[in-house]
């Protein structure tokens, strides 16, 4: 009797310690899709900010030549967000350095044109493990632009800085 007793126990020990293993990577499980899931939305709200941008910058232009103003160089060098008057939630100014940064931003870096977006949930394996995407404006090469915006001004559009792909981290 007591053999079987012992046998017992020692069996429901081990049923328990594989239901709490089993538990245990279905937490692990659970926390990596939904880590993904947050990482794939996110991507998609920063394509579709840059989306934003990119025709609000395309419809300012338009009005600034339909108006008979030329666009200035400057826009190359120039804050979108200051450019549209128009700032999201998650703007937050000037790019700090690589520790001061707040994940889920936007930043603008002046000295170089840049317009940055640090990721939140930002995939380590990536190349640049840090998550920050960066773009910039530039002209368009002068074989791509239109006979209209080659006598008017200024053909830009918002680029990766990279320009290997959307959007690119930086390295």
């Amino acid at each position: 009797m007591r053999e079987a007793l012992t046998a017992w126990t020692l069996r429901r020990r081990w049923q328990r310690l594989g239901l709490w293993l089993v538990l245990l990577m279905a937490i692990g499980l659970l926390w990596l899709l939904t880590w993904r899931i947050l990482g794939v939305l996110e991507m998609r709200n920063m394509q579709a900010m840059h989306g934003v941008l990119a025709r609000g910058l395309s419809d300012l232009a338009a009005e600034r030549l339909a108006a008979g103003q030329p666009l200035p160089e400057a826009w190359l060098r120039g804050n979108p967000f200051q450019l549209l008057r128009w700032q999201p939630d998650d703007y937050c100014g000037s790019l700090p350095p690589a520790g001061q940064r707040q994940s889920g931003c936007w930043y603008y870096a002046a000295e170089r044109g840049w317009l940055a977006y640090q990721a939140r949930y930002a995939d380590r394996r990536a190349p640049a493990a840090d998550g920050l995407y960066l773009w910039q404006l530039r002209r368009l090469p002068e074989k791509m632009q239109t006979a209209s915006q080659r006598d008017d001004g200024l053909a830009f559009e918002l680029q990766s800085v990279r320009n290997d792909g959307f959007p690119s981290p930086a390295r």
